[in-house]
């Protein structure tokens, strides 16, 4: 996917209004026959989209278990009770539903073209490999840059040919056009034996608007910059780890187990696990490099659902990552 290409994708993304809503004391919340609804005091009422009421669950802190546990007036109530007390929100609404609902404070509308023209400073002539859409109608790219490969060490692809293993430096990149999450920034590395592209922790920064995390000056354009370019650096270290990783072997009684926290960790759907697991029937994974490889294979190959990729992206960074890696593998929990 060219630069155009996504920008075009992001564009489609808009279209919505952001009505802001000042005094949350007047707001009520309703049940209709369409389902959920909102009334700003005096004003019209707005019915929620399936989106929407989802966003509302998640800003109020209601679970599921509990919506079906409780009587649809109750619901009303709790939600009035939770949201009222915030002082101001945010409703995006688009063909007149409200698709998604934020804390006053956190919506900050972004220009997709500006972002680029940022990143293209701190990766200077990257390309778009993947662009997926996750909840809050946030855009998740993965960038990579024109630096040469580095090798890992020698590998072994599916059929069993010798071949190197070679990993290009990149950048994952998330933000909102419309405003509806916080930017973040995060090393990406590329597998190019098999197109399987990984994240790592080496560098993860999430940027808060009022809260910083761009340094000095507090801009977000500054956190862009600095954040992506220390991400594309970082490639040597996610290198280092990947060597690591290949030394570090699984006793064979302990990779079911290993594999099955993995699994876990990662959400993956019964489809995807079944093959990841007919996968290692094939092709046991010996080494916590392997174990790792299956996890960003499910995510890269798998998982079509942007939010699933993204859970089983972090799981795989958290299994990769040295202060994370005992919690989820219990061979070396053990030890621990």
């Amino acid at each position: 996917m060219d630069r155009q290409e996504a920008l075009e994708q992001i564009t489609r993304m808009g279209g919505f209004k952001a009505v802001p809503v000042k005094d949350t004391g007047a707001v009520k919340f309703l049940t209709t026959d369409a389902g959920m609804a909102i009334r700003e005091g005096r004003g019209q009422i707005r019915d929620f989209s399936k989106e929407g009421y989802d966003s509302l669950l998640s800003m109020a802190h209601v679970s599921d278990a509990l919506t079906k546990s409780i009587q649809p007036r109750t619901l009303t109530q709790v939600l009035t009770d939770v949201i009222v007390p915030k002082g101001q929100i945010t409703l995006l609404t688009k063909d007149g539903q409200v698709v998604d609902v934020a804390p006053a404070d956190k919506w900050h509308p972004m220009d997709a073209e500006r972002v680029f023209r940022t990143l293209d400073r701190a990766v200077p002539d990257f390309d778009v490999h993947n662009l997926r859409t996750l909840p809050h109608h946030t855009v998740s790219l993965e960038l990579l840059g024109v630096d040469e490969p580095r090798v890992v060490a020698p590998g072994v692809h599916d059929i069993g040919e010798r071949v190197p293993d070679l990993i290009k430096a990149g950048v994952l990149v998330e933000f909102s056009p419309v405003g509806m999450s916080n930017p973040l920034i995060q090393a990406f590395a590329l597998r190019l034996i098999c197109a399987n592209g990984a994240v790592a922790n080496d560098v993860l920064r999430r940027y808060e608007y009022g809260r910083g995390g761009a340094g000095e000056g507090d801009d977000v354009w500054q956190f862009f910059r600095r954040s992506a370019r220390d991400a594309y650096q970082s490639i040597g270290a996610i290198v280092e780890r990947y060597q690591a990783m290949k030394a570090e072997g699984i006793p064979a009684q302990d990779r079911a187990a290993v594999l099955a926290a993995m699994i876990k960790a990662a959400g993956l759907s019964k489809e995807v696990a079944a093959a990841v697991r007919a996968r290692a029937i094939d092709m046991p994974p010996q080494t916590a490099y392997d174990m790792y490889q299956a996890i960003t294979w499910a995510a890269t190959h798998g998982e079509r659902e942007g939010a699933r990729q993204r859970r089983a992206q972090l799981a795989a960074a958290n299994f990769a990552d040295e202060t994370q890696h005992a919690r989820l593998c219990p061979a070396c929990g053990r030890g621990h």
